[in-house]
């Protein structure tokens, strides 16, 4: 099945086409374009069929290593924004997940105040007690916690309706209640309001290196940092990542594709729906670039996606000397409706 690119697409095809030298660079660490082909040039040169978007993570990593500068994810992402006007692929289980994500029953009542907590869904359901733990620690006055989704699941594929209506909710509860600056946790969901809002986005972990740590000169293993690929262009939440890391004496080595040139973990851009032998093989290529014992991240998707392929702990669970346990769906879903009764009772009483 093939895409009918739109004028947007055929235009961002036309200066891939016109302007990749074929150097190889961007295939030589990318499984997806090398399982499609030998250089963006030859790919965009031809129809494009509907799996190939759809199998991009859109991580970056093309343009972060081009000599040219060249947009490969701009040129991907508006094909996926056709395949969806035309309604070529259904994604039943992100818009569950997104339409749920989004419901009274999983999102809290906002405790608003000029300053948000905002977890994100994949903490939220993996470590419920960590989020809580975690906005214990670093609350002050002016700090309120919402419990909410950022859409990027809708974004990522494509879905713009969908999205801008999920936008305009998330914008105009922010607006309504007067926050002026978010606190994320999920490395996906600063990049979502640092480029779609106006607001000010601030890392966890820039809060963190501020404050008291644990010292962890007990861990045994052998650890390699790796950057979520949606940090790319947030040198700070590199430096504040690595400032926490040297508070709590925790040994490290790094990628030799790190900060801006990191690589996706498999699971970005929701590939490991739309194409999951792509996202294992990636995720499988990353874990194999280290021969440390296991895998030192501090996003939870990464968590989720590493451990299949290789050991993987995340920095909050050294800081809380929790122990994870992988969780099956219908558990993530408990601990996020848990977690949603249980800041509603606490917003109730203040």
């Amino acid at each position: 099945m093939y895409i009918k690119p739109s004028e947007t697409s055929k235009k961002k095809s036309f200066e891939v086409i016109n302007d990749c030298i074929e150097c190889g660079k961007c295939v030589r660490n990318c499984v997806m374009l090398k399982h499609y082909t030998t250089s963006p040039k030859q790919l965009f040169s031809q129809e494009m069929i509907l799996e190939t978007p759809f199998s991009c993570q859109l991580c970056d990593h093309c343009k972060a290593v081009c000599p040219k500068d060249i947009d490969l994810r701009s040129a991907f992402f508006s094909l996926r924004r056709d395949a969806q006007k035309q309604n070529l692929i259904k994604t039943r289980s992100v818009d569950f997940h997104q339409s749920n994500s989004f419901s009274p029953i999983f999102m809290s009542k906002a405790n608003i105040k000029k300053r948000m907590f905002f977890p994100g869904c994949a903490l939220a359901a993996a470590k419920p007690k960590i989020v809580m733990d975690l906005y214990q620690y670093i609350r002050e006055e002016d700090m309120g916690i919402w419990a909410s989704c950022c859409g990027n699941p809708t974004y990522t594929l494509g879905q713009d309706k969908k999205f801008q209506g999920q936008l305009h909710m998330l914008k105009s509860t922010f607006k309504e209640n007067g926050v002026e600056e978010v606190i994320v946790a999920c490395q996906n969901c600063h990049k979502q309001f640092a480029e779609h809002t106006d607001l000010k986005v601030t890392s966890i972990y820039e809060i963190l290196k501020d404050k008291a740590l644990p010292i962890r000169d007990d861990i045994k293993e052998s650890l390699v940092l790796h950057d979520p690929c949606p940090t790319r262009h947030f040198d700070l939440t590199h430096e504040s990542v690595r400032a926490v890391c040297d508070k709590m004496a925790i040994p490290y080595e790094e990628f030799e594709l790190s900060r801006e040139k990191t690589q996706c973990c498999g699971s970005g851009a929701m590939v490991f729906i739309t194409n999951k032998m792509i996202a294992d093989k990636q995720s499988a290529y990353r874990a194999s670039q280290s021969d440390a014992d296991m895998i030192l991240t501090y996003c939870q998707e990464c968590v989720t996606t590493f451990s299949k392929d290789k050991p993987t702990i995340h920095l909050l669970d050294l800081m809380f000397d929790v122990k994870d346990k992988p969780s099956n769906l219908i558990k993530k879903w408990n601990n996020r409706r848990q977690l949603k009764v249980k800041i509603d009772k606490m917003n109730k009483h203040l």
